[in-house]
């Protein structure tokens, strides 16, 4: 197998080729398994990505159901609140007709 160098590396000969190496054996060329570094680096920075990626939205997920049940958790508390709200309001309520009727009472 003869190489062509570049004519801006070697004269305008046109028959600037190097002499190829004579092993015995598959070539690296042969072998459709053997690809470059650079692929198999890019192949795992992709895979890592990926995985990045993926951990990103499961920790938006999580996120996102901790504010629905922070959510729900005030609104409890809300609605709570207003219950005991609502029960004093009674409770004074009472206590003015309680206090009206003892008046009305006295006066009699």
């Amino acid at each position: 197998m003869n190489r062509q160098i570049p004519a801006i590396f070697g004269d305008n000969d046109t028959n600037n080729t190097l002499p190829s190496n004579n092993q015995s054996g598959p070539s690296p060329q042969d072998n459709p398994f053997n690809v470059s570094l650079s692929l198999r680096l890019g192949l795992i920075a992709g895979i890592i990505t990926t995985i990045g990626d993926a951990l990103a939205v499961y920790s938006a997920r999580i996120a996102i159901d901790e504010e629905i049940s922070s959510n729900f958790d005030n609104i409890k508390s809300q609605q709570e609140q207003d219950d005991r709200f609502t029960n004093l309001e009674n409770q004074i309520e009472q206590l003015q007709k309680q206090l009206s009727s003892l008046t009305e009472q006295k006066d009699k």
